[in-house]
């Protein structure tokens, strides 16, 4: 698992490369992202999976400059071949925001990491 942590006064952003995805978990509440979209998709794009994940459940609002940043991250992820989950807790104002802005159309959202990493993963079978 390669792990990095990228800090500024205002918000931590933690990349992880775990098994079946690559992770990035927002560790701080921040008005604005801070990190560039190209850098954090190059970094994505080395794990062999092309799925990240971006926790935002730490955020308590959706600011227009976050959901710029989605958006962005999005078109540049589709056009390297990645796919986004969101991690965001049902019912909380971040997800709202995404689902009035019809993200929820192109990016997959996810109530927990737990969920984001099963997603799309093959059902086990349970023996006879």
């Amino acid at each position: 698992m390669v792990s990095s942590v990228m800090s500024s006064e205002a918000q931590d952003l933690v990349l992880e490369h775990r098994r079946r995805a690559a992770y990035l978990h927002v560790a701080g509440t921040a008005e604005a992202p801070i990190h560039p979209v190209s850098m954090v998709v190059n970094w994505a794009e080395m794990h062999p999976n092309k799925v990240l994940i971006v926790d935002l459940r730490p955020l308590e609002n959706l600011s227009p400059q976050w959901a710029e940043w989605l958006e962005q991250l999005s078109g540049l992820a589709e056009t390297k071949g990645l796919r986004i989950r969101i991690v965001t807790p049902r019912d909380s104002r971040p997800r709202r925001m995404l689902q009035l802005l019809r993200f929820d159309r192109f990016l997959v959202l996810c109530g927990s990491a737990m969920e984001a990493f099963r997603f799309g993963s093959p059902k086990r079978r349970t023996p006879r």
